[in-house]
This record gives C-alpha cells, structure tokens and sequence, in this order.
C-alpha cells in the first residue's frame, strides 16, 4: 500500500520552513518504498494531470480552483494546462503512428 507525508503550506511560509521537515519525511521514501513524499502544491498538480489525462472533458472550473487554493497563479495554471496537453498529444500522436516520443 503506498503511503503519502505532505507539508502544508500557511501564510507567511517561508521556504525555510519546510526544508527540515521536507528531508526528514523525505528519508521515509528512502527507507521504505511504500512511502511518496509530496507537497501540498505537487499533488494537486498530480491530480489536475490525472484527471485531465484521463478525460480531459471531465476538468471543471473546480479543478483550476484547486490549483490557485494550492497557490499556483493564473500564469502557473496556464503553463500546467499547456504543458500537460502538450505531452498528452505527443503521447497519443506516438501510439497512433507506433513511433516512441520524444
């Protein structure tokens, strides 16, 4: 079963912050496989590619709100669309001519 450690991010959160933390939690991925270390920030990026990879057509106005609330801009949300839209054509295009991406 895999397991998940996150930081949550507060206001006036400074990078510091998280440092220790984020190398100690992180030592778990180390000693144990079962265990995937992530921010708060790179799950709900990890869920919004998910989602929009697996049908794209289900993303909702929702979805980007969960972005900006993991405190991504509209600029950030932008790049993440594009760039998750972006490799999921490169992969279909792949398949449909049986060619590897690149």
């Amino acid at each position: 079963m895999t397991k998940t450690a996150g930081i949550i991010l507060y206001p006036d959160f400074e990078e510091l912050d998280a440092v220790g933390p984020y190398e100690v939690i992180g030592m778990l991925a180390k000693i144990d496989p079962d265990w995937r270390v992530f921010t708060v920030a790179e799950k709900a990026v990890l869920a919004y590619a998910e989602k929009g990879t697996i049908n794209e057509a289900a993303v909702r106005k929702r979805d980007i709100d969960k972005l900006r609330a993991a405190g991504f801009s509209d600029k950030d949300v932008l790049l993440i669309a594009t760039t998750i839209a972006y490799h999921n054509y490169a992969i279909r295009m792949a398949a449909a001519f049986d060619v590897a991406p690149r």
